[in-house]
């Protein structure tokens, strides 16, 4: 143990493995997903609920810090269970356990990180949250006979979309003209790589090769739950290709303008992960 700044540091080690929760599978941490990290009954409803399936690897729609994100996901998804609304606070939970997910991996890739008794307590999975949900679905779902062979090829198949995701997403933004986009006085433009300046996408000149691993991306996207990179990329084509792509977004099932409310009016307390 170390003082740092004042406060009292200990050093920790994170192993570079980790085990698929109800599966005993052993994997990469880099190659797991959020879902890895579920327990089976609650991973099992991820796959087989129409709202949820169709999202899965969306990005959190308030974003904070880790530290911030651990509580203002389970409150809110505290609220919706406590209504009686599962599939909300199932996709709070998600989002929970991926801030945990991320911290962890965060601590991981730095390696004998020294953290805060505070940040060494988030290095521990699982929540209030998680053993409501676990409770309620065991007591009230009559089909629970999860088939684990299938949960968990369904499981590697998400780990084998995210690394596809990740090679696509590599090729696509070498092969775009552009790096970065703004609103240039009113006008959707992009800056580009060669020519060092700021020019308008509409009706760019894009080559085959780029439109062709683009539209492969926004597939994956779509696949993925990841509606807004989809649409981000659906910009450069035809505009009826755009509303096709902007139509799949499913409606917004959780309350986010509380969500941005917390995270703006409170502050992290972590240092890490910033």
């Amino acid at each position: 143990m170390v003082k740092v700044r004042g406060k009292e540091r200990k050093r920790i080690y994170i192993p570079k493995k980790v085990k698929q929760r109800g599966i005993g599978k052993e994997i990469d941490r880099k190659e797991a997903t959020v879902f890895d990290f579920m327990p089976v009954i609650l991973g099992n409803e991820f796959r087989t609920n129409d709202i949820l399936s169709r999202q899965l690897f969306r990005d959190p729609p308030a974003r904070g810090p880790f530290m911030l994100m651990n509580r203002a996901y389970p409150m809110l998804g505290t609220r919706y269970f406590n209504e009686e609304e599962i599939t909300p606070a199932l996709e709070c939970y998600k989002f929970t356990l991926d801030a945990q997910t991320g911290f962890i991996s965060f601590v991981s890739s730095v390696q004998n990180a020294l953290l805060t008794q505070e940040e060494i307590s988030n290095l521990r999975l699982g929540s209030p949250l998680e053993t409501s949900l676990i409770n309620e679905l065991s007591m009230n779902r009559k089909d629970l006979n999860i088939d684990i062979e299938e949960y968990a090829r369904w499981l590697e198949g998400l780990r084998t979309l995210k690394n596809q995701r990740h090679l696509l997403n590599k090729e696509v933004y070498s092969l775009c003209p552009f790096n970065g986009w703004d609103k240039i006085k009113g006008v959707q433009s992009g800056y580009h790589k060669k020519l060092k300046k700021w020019v308008p996408t509409k009706n760019y000149p894009l080559s085959n090769e780029f439109k062709d691993c683009a539209k492969q991306y926004i597939d994956i996207c779509v696949s993925m739950g990841k509606f807004d990179e989809a649409i981000h990329f659906a910009q450069y084509f035809e505009t009826s290709f755009q509303r096709r792509i902007s139509s799949q977004k499913p409606k917004e099932i959780l309350d986010v303008k509380w969500l941005k409310k917390y995270i703006d009016e409170n502050h992290p307390e972590s240092s890490i992960g910033r």
